[in-house]
């Protein structure tokens, strides 16, 4: 209800005066937008910076070591390329009702692929 409400508002604004809603309402989004644009390295790092943190206390963070991971090389370094049979048995860990296993976050939904490349994985 509240969707067309909006969307019957939107119609009745001029493409002007909607974009000047658009900029107000996002405006923080759209500044960080136009900052990643900017600069998109430094948006990048910080993005991993971020993950690296919230996932520091997981298993897999203190296994890796994301709290010592301060840039791209480092990741690179201590972060190794993984195949699914590498992390299937903590992904099973996870399903079973383990929780801070590959990211801190409680999964909400486990996708299952179409297993094009070998058997179907989650």
């Amino acid at each position: 209800m509240l969707a067309r409400l909006a969307l019957a508002v939107a119609r009745r604004l001029s493409d002007e005066r909607l974009a000047g809603l658009v900029d107000t309402v996002f405006v923080r989004t759209r500044r960080s937008f136009e900052e990643a644009v900017d600069d998109p390295r430094a948006a990048q790092l910080a993005r991993l910076r971020s993950l690296l943190n919230e996932n520091a206390d997981t298993e897999i963070g203190r296994r890796l070591g994301f709290s010592r991971i301060d840039g791209f090389d480092a990741y690179r370094a201590a972060v190794p390329i993984c195949t699914w049979d590498d992390i299937a048995p903590i992904v099973d860990r996870m399903i079973a009702g383990e929780r801070g296993l590959l990211v801190s976050e409680d999964p909400f939904f486990y996708a299952t692929t179409s297993g094009t490349t070998g058997r179907r994985k989650l």
